[in-house]
């Protein structure tokens, strides 16, 4: 057993400066984040955290575990990742942060037709859908899934919204690093 304290600084990429100043503000984001970083680190051993290949390893799995907390997908105008789009009523899926799709989101759409109860990621494979289904699996061309909940769409609405990920983390650095 050991112990692990760290302050990790984060490299990222983003679309509007202002985005994780209000992502970090959402109540549940810490908790998120604690939870991906004990996930990765909890299974190390002090070998893992000193050889440089696998510190290497470690810092990647840290980057990946927490690029979805940080940059979840959003589906349409909300500034949070749970906020409903203003125009469809959408939101993401109840499974949102088991979703795969880490497409840019001004890069991709998500094509809904309310009439005929169906959605579409950019020209992936045509999803129907039951109204009121708190979680829709859409997939994209690539296999990607993402989760929409379609529990307030806007009775009839037909359109697309911008849909993905809002930036990315580029690096994780594990700055003052103590393991005992």
């Amino acid at each position: 057993e050991h112990y692990l304290q760290m302050k990790p600084e984060i490299k990222y990429q983003v679309y509007d400066p202002e985005y994780l100043s209000v992502r970090i503000s959402d109540e549940a984001f810490k908790h998120e984040a604690w939870d991906a970083v004990h996930l990765i680190s909890s299974n190390k051993s002090l070998d893992d955290l000193f050889s440089q290949a696998d510190r290497d390893t470690f810092v990647a799995e840290l980057r990946d575990s927490l690029d979805p907390v940080l940059f979840p997908a959003h589906i349409g105008s909300g500034k949070l990742p749970l906020d409903h789009d203003e125009a469809s009523g959408l939101r993401p899926g109840l499974s949102a942060d088991r979703a795969t799709f880490r497409g840019y989101y001004y890069d991709h759409v998500l094509k809904v037709d309310g009439k005929q109860n169906t959605m579409q990621i950019d020209d992936g494979p045509v999803t129907q859908f039951e109204p009121g289904d708190p979680d829709v699996q859409v997939v994209d061309v690539r296999g990607s899934v993402l989760y929409v909940d379609s529990g307030g769409l806007t009775g009839g609405y037909v359109g697309e919204m911008n849909v993905g990920v809002k930036g990315r983390t580029l690096r994780v650095l594990p700055t003052g690093l103590i393991v005992q």
